[in-house]
């Protein structure tokens, strides 16, 4: 009993002790005191990560935007041509059902 009084009294040291708490180990992940954080400032294998990470979601940022501009400029050449042709619509009716031609010219 002596033994386990000599655990249970250093546990609860170790406790009060503690500058953060344990509570911070997986709450609060935001703030500047938390586990991951620290863990994170000190560890520059993964600050490298992180780099490279940006690092690839910005070269991918950029090619969707090229690729958005390509896109759109596509889409108004279109809409150009599209307003430049002339066409008729010639609807008739064939038994029950209407049908639309249209007629470029």
């Amino acid at each position: 009993m002596k033994r386990l009084a000599r655990v249970e009294r250093y546990l609860t040291e170790r406790k009060y002790a503690s500058t953060y708490g344990s509570s911070l180990l997986f709450q609060d992940v935001d703030k500047e005191n938390s586990f991951g954080v620290q863990y994170f400032n000190q560890s520059l294998q993964h600050q490298k990560k992180r780099r490279e990470i940006e690092a690839a979601a910005t070269i991918e940022r950029e090619e969707k935007k090229r690729q958005l501009q390509r896109v759109s400029a596509q889409y108004s050449r279109l809409m150009r041509e599209s307003d430049a042709m002339s066409c008729d619509n010639v609807t008739y009716q064939s038994g029950s059902r209407t049908k639309s031609l249209i007629l470029e010219t």
